[in-house]
C-alpha cells in the first residue's frame, strides 16, 4: 500500500495488475505520518502535564458535587470541625511540626565566613511579625488539603540585610484560579478577596507553594482529608443511628412520659369537645339494674 496526495493505492505488478499487500509490519499499524524520524533535542520538553487548565479553572473529575470546586473546602472545614477525631489528630500532627527546632549549619569548609551567613540566615528567621513555628504550622496544612499557599514580604534590615517583613497564609478557599502553562508548570495564582471579592493575582516569586502531588498531577494536590470524606460520612450517620436508638429505647418505638393525672384531664376534655353522635354513653349502675329487673311479658 502507498499513500500519494491523501488517497491511498493498491500495489500493482510489472502488468499493471492489482497484487495482494503484504501484512504490516509491528510498528506500521499507527499512522504513518508521526513524526518518527524528526530530531529529537534533547533540551526541548516534548511532553505536558496531567492536569487541565481552562481559563484558570482546574478540570476536576470529582462525581460528588461537595467535593467540587470550591464546595470541597468547605466540605474540608466540616470535618476538622464537627469530627473529634480527625480534629484531634490534625491538631496533634501540627504540634509536633511547631515544637520542632529549626537551626541553620554552615557548609563544610565555609569556615568563619559559613558561620557568619548561618548566624544571619538565624536571624532572618526569627526576625520576622509572624513567629517561624506559626509559619511552619501554617503550612504543614498542605499534607491535609492538598496544597499551602502563604505570599513572603521582604524588608531592609538595620544591618543592611534583607530579610523578611512577613510570611502570611493565603487560605485555599481564596485561591480562585491558577495560572499554569501546558507543561504544569504553576507561574501565579488568582486570589480572590473575601472583603471586597476583588480578584488579585500573585506571581510565583512572591509565594511559598507546597503541593501534595504524590497521587495527582493537579496543582491543587490531593490532600488527606479526601481521602478520609466517605468514612467520615459513615461515622456521623452511625452516631445519628445511635441518638436514635437511645431515644426510641433501642425498640423503635417512641416513648413518652407525663403525669397520669395531667393524661385524664386530656382525655376529658378530648371527648367533651368530640361531637354528641360520636360520643358514648356509659352505663349506669341504676339503669342496668331497671333493665335487669323489668319483667318480660308472655
Amino acid at each position: 500500500m502507498s499513500q500519494t496526495n491523501g488517497k491511498v493505492q493498491q500495489p500493482r505488478d510489472a502488468k499493471g495488475r492489482f497484487t495482494k499487500a503484504a501484512p504490516p509490519r509491528r510498528g506500521q499499524m499507527l499512522d504513518q505520518t508521526l513524526p518518527r524520524n524528526q530530531r529529537k533535542v534533547p533540551t526541548t520538553t516534548i511532553g505536558v502535564g496531567g492536569a487541565a487548565v481552562y481559563g484558570g479553572f482546574v478540570v476536576e473529575r470529582e462525581t460528588s458535587a461537595k467535593l467540587a470546586g470550591q464546595q470541597l473546602y468547605t466540605t474540608y472545614a466540616k470535618l476538622l470541625a464537627n469530627t473529634t477525631i480527625v480534629a484531634a489528630g490534625v491538631r496533634y500532627f501540627l504540634n509536633l511540626i511547631s515544637k520542632a527546632s529549626w537551626k541553620v549549619e554552615p557548609a563544610e569548609d565555609t569556615g568563619a565566613r559559613g558561620e557568619e551567613v548561618a548566624e544571619q540566615f538565624e536571624d532572618v528567621m526569627y526576625d520576622m511579625l509572624t513567629p517561624w513555628h506559626r509559619v511552619i504550622r501554617r503550612m504543614a496544612m498542605f499534607r491535609f488539603y492538598g496544597f499551602g499557599i502563604q505570599e513572603w514580604t521582604a524588608k531592609r534590615r538595620e544591618d543592611g540585610l534583607i530579610g523578611f517583613l512577613d510570611i502570611e497564609p493565603r487560605p485555599q478557599t481564596t485561591i480562585t484560579k491558577w495560572d499554569v502553562d501546558e507543561h504544569g508548570t504553576v507561574h501565579g495564582v488568582i486570589q480572590e478577596s473575601p472583603q471586597t471579592f476583588r480578584e488579585i493575582y500573585l506571581p510565583r516569586a512572591k509565594l511559598v507553594y507546597a503541593v501534595d502531588d504524590s497521587l495527582s498531577d493537579s496543582p491543587k494536590g490531593l490532600g488527606l482529608l479526601r481521602h478520609i470524606v466517605q468514612a467520615c460520612d459513615r461515622l456521623e450517620r452511625y452516631e445519628q443511628l445511635e441518638g436514635f436508638g437511645f431515644e426510641t429505647d433501642l425498640r423503635g418505638v417512641p416513648i413518652g412520659r407525663a403525669p397520669f393525672q395531667e393524661l385524664r384531664r386530656w382525655s376529658r376534655r378530648t371527648r367533651s369537645r368530640a361531637p354528641s353522635a360520636s360520643r358514648s354513653k356509659p352505663l349506669s349502675a341504676s339503669s342496668s339494674a331497671a333493665t335487669s329487673s323489668t319483667p318480660h311479658s308472655a
